[in-house]
């Protein structure tokens, strides 16, 4: 270790790796093997692995053990992992010994395997791949792959725990987001003043309306999301209007992705036939925040798009209200690639329900 000799060297052909410990060596051929005789003994468990050491940290998932813990002041973190621990100081010490030296980049992180991934932002590598037929997506990251996986499979394993929500997502950012959004006063209170702006120009315009309407949809036989809630409902034109002030376009919204969105609201519909009625339902879906069209941010004031609300709700020439089919969307200062809104090219928009998309209003 003093003298850097290393004469152990492997024979795999093309290797060439050198070891100063012959325990080294033996451990290192079986990455090319594949041999795992350390096998965890818990129920049910069947990890192996190549190390003792690799086997002994594992099955501190299964008995919660944390043995290294962190002695800054006023933190008493623990962690299962040395090197997990040696990690969390840094966010005590703002070191970043990991540098990225790609030509005028200078970023540094705290931990090696998120220079790998940032790394690869120059590279333009895409190591995983989605092995879902006919997909070939790939992606910089494993996290982002196995959220993408989610697409395919359906599954929404982060579910709000607020009582009577139901809502449930692909992604934990997603949820939080949810969280902050619907579930906290300040998120509540945020949303409010948006519809208090919108509430306001339709009082000025003399449109009647009923706010906070509740859809029940067990009457269709979905119990996994019972209940959607909608801003403004108006009766005009011989049609049934939703407007929703969509905070964000929905990007991260409580209903997840935009087909996911389009399944929403042709579960309304089926809720709304339920209950008797036969006029053709129209969503007005109105961002309020800021918006772009080919990329570039459209400076348009709030009081400029709520006037152009109210006259699209009082023009029933509008092709909104002109169109035969009984789901009608509009998205209103949604982002706009070319000449369509980016939300509305989803190919599973039609699995779900027959329906007229006008462009966006920008």
């Amino acid at each position: 270790m003093h003298t850097g000799e290393k004469p152990y060297a492997c024979d795999h052909e093309g290797c060439g790796a050198t070891f100063a410990l012959s325990g080294d060596l033996t451990t290192h051929k079986r990455t090319h093997t594949g041999d795992k005789p350390y096998a965890c003994d818990h129920p049910g468990c069947k990890a192996s692995f190549t190390q003792s050491g690799h086997l002994k940290n594992h099955k501190r998932t299964h008995t919660g053990e944390k043995p290294y813990t962190c002695d800054h002041e006023g933190c008493g973190a623990t962690f299962a992992l040395s090197g997990n621990l040696t990690n969390h100081k840094r966010t005590h010490t703002g070191e970043k010994p990991y540098a990225c030296d790609h030509e005028g980049c200078g970023a540094t992180f705290a931990m090696r395997g998120a220079l790998t991934t940032h790394e690869r932002a120059h590279t333009g590598e895409k190591p995983y791949a989605c092995d879902y037929e006919g997909c070939g997506a790939a992606f910089a990251m494993r996290s982002n792959l196995k959220n993408h996986k989610r697409t395919h499979t359906g599954e929404k394993p982060y579910a709000c725990d607020n009582e009577g929500c139901g809502a449930a997502f692909t992604q934990s950012n997603h949820l939080t987001i949810h969280k902050r959004s619907w579930h906290t006063q300040e998120g509540q209170a945020r949303q409010k003043k948006q519809e208090q702006r919108v509430s306001r120009a339709l009082d000025k315009a003399g449109i009647p309306y009923k706010r906070e309407h509740q859809i029940d949809f067990r009457c269709v036989g979905d119990d996994a999301g019972f209940m959607a809630r909608v801003d403004f409902v108006i009766l005009l034109h011989g049609r049934v209007i939703f407007l929703e002030v969509d905070e964000g376009q929905h990007k991260f919204g409580s209903y997840g992705s935009a087909s996911c969105d389009m399944k929403r609201m042709s579960r309304i519909l089926e809720s709304l036939a339920q209950g008797g009625n036969t006029l053709p339902l129209v969503f007005l879906r109105y961002n309020p925040n800021v918006f772009r069209v080919d990329g570039k941010v459209v400076k348009k004031l709030k009081v400029t798009r709520e006037s152009e609300l109210v006259s699209l709700l009082e023009n029933p020439a509008s092709d909104v209200f002109l169109c035969d089919r009984p789901l009608v969307i509009q998205y209103m200062y949604y982002d706009v690639a070319g000449c369509h809104a980016v939300v509305t090219r989803d190919p599973e928009y039609n699995v779900h329900i027959a329906q007229c998309c006008a462009r966006s209003i920008v």
